[in-house]
């Protein structure tokens, strides 16, 4: 079977416009953030969502990203990158008002505090520095009822390790206990 002139340029050409198709959708998507999302994170209240990305959306930046996206017109109001930084984590607080960011940055863990109502963030691993000893990790284990305070897991270079409540209103730590070595 012989093919016309006008199958053949049909079948030699219609491979190009697919593929600039597929190029265009693929940099929308690129461009959207939606090929680095690594979680999204609703508030408890469902008022907001936290996007996390691998990225910066929209960029080649490899900084961890986070989006967050208010209810309203759902657009993102907040953007924060930690460049090197590596998601462990986030959890909204039960008031839905704070929600807290566990990361590694530099391969160092870290633990940051925001405060959506003052737009305030705490590095709370520098808030807590020294504290039981230097070189200590943190992590977060869960909110108190109201959102008042983080019940925190530590462990210092040493082995020992421990629980603690840290206050956020006033930045108090209380109902230290220490399990010891390999608690």
């Amino acid at each position: 079977m012989l093919l016309t002139l006008k199958k053949l340029i049909a079948r030699l050409f219609f491979p190009v416009p697919f593929i600039f198709l597929l190029l265009a959708a693929g940099l929308g998507l690129w461009r959207s953030g939606l090929l680095s999302l690594r979680d999204r994170c609703p508030s408890l209240a469902g008022d907001a969502v936290i996007r996390i990305y691998d990225g910066t959306p929209g960029s080649l930046s490899s900084a961890l990203s986070l989006q967050l996206w208010e209810k309203g017109d759902w657009s993102p109001s907040v953007l924060v990158s930690y460049p090197g930084g590596e998601y462990q984590g986030l959890w909204w607080a039960p008031d839905g008002e704070k929600y807290l960011l566990a990361f590694r940055q530099g391969g160092e863990p870290r633990l940051d505090l925001y405060l959506r109502e003052q737009s305030v963030c705490r590095d709370l691993t520098a808030c807590f520095a020294g504290f039981p000893a230097e070189g200590t990790e943190y992590q977060f284990l869960q909110w108190s009822e109201d959102g008042g305070a983080l019940l925190l897991h530590y462990r210092e270079a040493a082995g020992q390790s421990g629980y603690f409540w840290y206050d956020i209103a006033s930045g108090e730590v209380s109902g230290v206990w220490e399990m010891g070595e390999n608690g």
